[in-house]
């Protein structure tokens, strides 16, 4: 299951790629479709399920459901005949670039992953911090540190290692670990979507959806992009979900 990443969003957008690339930009876009009528909610609260059918003729169906209990579903179905321009040149091609830059893209998605882990401990904690029935002045240090965090992260879009995103989290986790312990023993936490760590992860969203087969010898779909709409805020108005671009 999939989630909102903004504050009260009603509708995400689902985009369907073919390639085995860990960017949207090195695969083909195959369609796009938009579910609506989600309920506003806090950001992570909503349960989105996708799901991907192929019949005996090649055609994908994916399918994106509400888990809130509206009902709300849509579908799209694509005919690979139709729906793909590429030649068997292009698959070829696409096969070959996967396999040479099969590491580059391995470091990618170590990337993308470390900064969404950073990303949604601070946007958790924040949350957390902000239910917390502790005195503002036993707070305020540790959201300070949570938002200078945020405008790190912010800063550091571009260029930066995976180890220096995981070191920038263990920093701030050591940072406010001790007023969050506190808050917890006195219950004075927030529920689970506000917690650190609790917070779905959404890094694999777009990287190799493998194993759907029958798209014309690509040997996997290249995953989900567009997942939602573009965050109000930087890093501390909450977890982003990347297209890897």
């Amino acid at each position: 299951t999939f989630t909102t990443y903004a504050n009260n969003q009603t509708s995400v957008s689902i985009r369907i790629f073919e390639g085995e690339r860990a960017l949207t930009k090195d695969n083909n876009l195959l369609g796009e479709f938009m579910l609506s009528g989600i309920p506003p909610a806090p950001r992570g609260v909503p349960k989105i399920k996708i799901t991907y059918d192929i019949d005996s003729n090649g055609c994908l169906k994916v399918t994106a459901e509400d888990l809130s209990g509206t009902g709300n579903k849509k579908d799209l179905t694509i005919d690979r005949k139709n729906s793909s321009k590429l030649s068997d040149a292009d698959i070829k091609r696409m096969i070959d670039e996967a396999e040479r830059f099969a590491s580059d893209d391995e470091l990618v998605r170590k990337q993308i992953h470390a900064r969404n882990e950073l990303e949604g401990f601070v946007y958790g904690a924040r949350e957390a911090l902000e239910k917390s029935t502790l005195p503002a002045e036993e707070t305020a240090e540790a959201k300070k540190i949570l938002e200078e965090a945020g405008k790190w992260v912010d800063a550091h879009k571009e260029g930066t290692t995976t180890e220096e995103y995981e070191a920038k989290r263990k920093e701030v986790e050591e940072k406010v670990s001790p007023v969050m312990a506190k808050m917890y023993a006195q219950g004075g936490g927030a529920a689970a979507g506000g917690m650190p760590g609790g917070m779905p992860d959404m890094s694999g969203m777009m990287g190799g959806m493998g194993g759907m087969g029958g798209m014309g010898g690509m040997g996997g779909m290249g995953g989900m992009g567009g997942m939602g709409m573009p965050p109000t805020g930087g890093a501390g108005a909450g977890p982003r979900v990347d297209e890897l671009d």
